[in-house]
């Protein structure tokens, strides 16, 4: 009995011992970070082979969720195969997930730096997170390894394309926000022109509450507006001194009845 469960608890501990390692601890295997210095046998690579062709299969058939399926079987077998990585990327754009296309990308072109497809794939993802500046260079890289490759002139194609859309849109937004301010500061200016005239009327009607009220509505509209600053103060002053010149009018008359009163 003691036998067979050391014998168990071996095979469950198996593939996490790192039998080369002088530390004799425990090494969980890492997907992410493949051992490029590993090796697979001759049948783990045909292994590899039938499930990346399976996979590269449901690909064009656009059954994006088998595919993967079938990509990560093949990188399973062979962690530093440079293609699965590049396929896998394209799924993943098929399947919507941009940000899981470009670590593959990113793999793909770690592994192979010479892979054409996988810099075409990481230059998609750019080019899907309206990056296109950066597709363009993996447009060029890809160009520089195979001159003639389709898919690779198709990129540069549409991230040039990409480019000028985003340029042409920066540069009628700028057109826009300033056509709005010119339009704005029209519209101001008109309010501003209209309102004076009236209330330097009313100020010469001596309606100086009803001036004052007005020049402060102009200069709410705009604060720097020099024509109506001194005007302004001019006419509170007139209407401090008329609102004296009132009571002391008022004042006498009221002292004369008063006296003629008594």
């Amino acid at each position: 009995m003691t036998k067979r469960l050391t014998c168990y608890c071996l095979l469950v501990l198996l593939p996490y011992i790192d039998i080369g390692a002088q530390s004799g601890g425990l090494n969980p295997p890492t997907a992410n970070s493949p051992d490029p210095t590993a090796t697979i046998s001759a049948e783990q690579a045909q292994e590899r082979d039938i499930y990346y062709k399976k996979a590269l299969a449901k690909f064009l058939a656009q059954d994006y969720s088998v595919a993967r399926a079938y990509i990560t079987i093949a990188l399973e077998t062979d962690p530093n195969y440079a293609p699965a990585y590049a396929t896998l990327a394209e799924i993943e754009l098929g399947l919507g997930n941009i940000d899981e296309a470009l670590i593959a990308a990113e793999q793909a072109v770690k592994t192979d730096p010479t892979l054409v497809t996988a810099y075409i794939a990481r230059g998609k993802g750019a080019l899907k997170q309206e990056n296109p500046k950066k597709a363009l260079k993996d447009a060029e890289k890809a160009l520089t390894l195979a001159p003639d490759n389709a898919d690779a002139k198709q990129l540069l194609a549409d991230a040039s394309e990409k480019a000028k859309t985003l340029s042409a849109e920066n540069e009628t937004t700028k057109d826009d926000k300033g056509s709005d301010k010119k339009q704005t500061a029209l519209q101001r200016q008109a309010e501003e022109q209209g309102m004076l005239p009236a209330a330097i009327a009313k100020a010469n009607k001596q309606q100086y509450d009803a001036a004052l009220k007005d020049f402060g509505e102009i200069i709410s509209l705009d604060p720097n507006f020099k024509t109506v600053l001194p005007t302004r103060t001019y006419v509170y002053a007139r209407r401090q001194t008329y609102r004296g010149i009132s009571r002391f009018i008022t004042g006498y008359f009221a002292r004369r009845t008063i006296r003629r009163c008594l």
